[in-house]
């Protein structure tokens, strides 16, 4: 499988913000746009409060901001423990590094960063690399599925609408949206390296439970203060040969909106011989 680097806003679901309540997303006025990674930052000052998230890949980099009015976190990976500080004498910094760790074997990790006092801490971008850059592999094949296709399937019909808010910011100015509680839309595909999902978040948008194959289910929640179109919602990779479903399920009574799949599929690289 070839590299893939891969970053997501802090206001992405892939982010597990807890408890719910003790973190707050800022969204940059005017005069601080560029300030934070797509003008938003989310902080906690709560002790104890965690941000979380899991990832295929071989390293991974959390951005955040560091001052005066943060203070010490710690962050768990792979059962090790890092202490870190947020705190830095003098103005405060944006868009920095706040933990890295490289190296990593490509399966499966989860990352958790724990403010360990009352302080700041920042959550803005998360970035992260998976794949091998295998020699086998001549690169990677895009494709771009739209929410109309007939791979897309909307259950019950009924429950989904073809006018969510915003069409104008949807991909193609398309999209689906339900605001029914078990709604669900299964996407049916076939690839090996990655499969990406795509719609919104912000204030109206609800909690929703996802799942691939017979892998377990998540709970993930697209609750943010500032709506985003064209939103990561779902992300995986190294998901192996074959048919696959990816299933999303609307968990609440706000809204859940579809707007594209895009599917990464490895290209082999042939060597002839005369």
């Amino acid at each position: 499988m070839d590299v893939l680097t891969r970053t997501i806003d802090d206001a992405s679901p892939l982010i597990n913000y807890q408890p719910v309540g003790s973190w707050q997303q800022t969204v940059a006025d005017a005069a601080h746009q560029n300030q934070y990674y797509a003008d938003t930052l989310t902080t906690t000052f709560d002790q104890m409060a965690s941000a979380s998230f899991s990832f295929n890949g071989t390293s991974i980099t959390i951005y955040g901001s560091k001052g005066t009015d943060h203070g010490n976190y710690t962050v768990a990976i792979d059962g090790r423990m890092v202490d870190c500080t947020g705190f830095m004498v003098g103005a405060n910094a944006s868009r920095v590094p706040i933990f890295t760790a490289d190296g990593l074997h490509p399966v499966l990790h989860t990352v958790i960063v724990t403010n360990g006092g009352s302080t700041a801490l920042d959550i803005d971008s998360v970035t992260w690399t998976s794949g091998s850059g295998s020699s086998s592999t001549a690169g990677v094949n895009t494709t771009l599925v739209d929410d109309g296709d007939s791979s897309f399937e909307y259950t019950p019909e009924g429950a989904w609408s073809m006018k969510p808010s915003n069409l104008n910011l949807f991909n193609g100015t398309t999209g689906h949206t339900t605001s029914n509680q078990g709604a669900s839309v299964r996407y049916m595909f076939t690839v090996r390296s990655a499969i990406s999902l795509y719609g919104t978040v912000g204030p109206q948008n609800s909690a929703y439970n996802v799942t691939l194959d017979d892998w377990p289910m998540k709970t993930l929640n697209a609750t943010r203060a500032k709506y985003e179109p064209q939103t990561l919602l779902y992300y995986a990779d190294n998901i192996g040969h074959g048919a696959h479903t990816l299933t999303l399920i609307n968990a609440g009574d706000m809204n859940v909106d579809i707007d594209y799949a895009i599917l990464r599929q490895s290209v082999p690289r042939y060597a002839f011989l005369s």
